[in-house]
């Protein structure tokens, strides 16, 4: 039930996180989202920048293609304002995750 009512949250069976490489990539998307709420709610463009600058290899040990698509994003091509564009990063952290 939370799972649907919140699907973009890090949630993990506790049994699960017995394993090493599953509470490792959990505590990574916990605190990557935690990070990312803190830049989006602040709602300056250089912190977001900024965290896109210091999470790009960590986002890159996930997904590569995820992590191009973060990285146009941040570029703001399309000229998005800050709140879409933050909405829209966040989408696809979620998946990265």
């Amino acid at each position: 039930m939370v799972i649907k009512s919140f699907p973009d949250l890090a949630i993990e069976d506790e049994g699960r996180l017995r394993n090493f490489n599953i509470r490792e990539h959990f505590l990574t998307k916990l605190y990557a989202l935690a990070s990312f709420r803190k830049v989006r709610y602040a709602g300056d463009i250089s912190d977001f920048i900024q965290f896109h600058k210091i999470n790009k290899f960590l986002l890159m040990a996930h997904s590569q293609k995820q992590t191009k698509i973060l990285g146009n994003i941040v570029a703001n091509h399309e000229d998005m304002n800050f709140t879409k564009q933050a909405g829209l990063y966040r989408e696809h952290l979620v998946e990265l995750s």
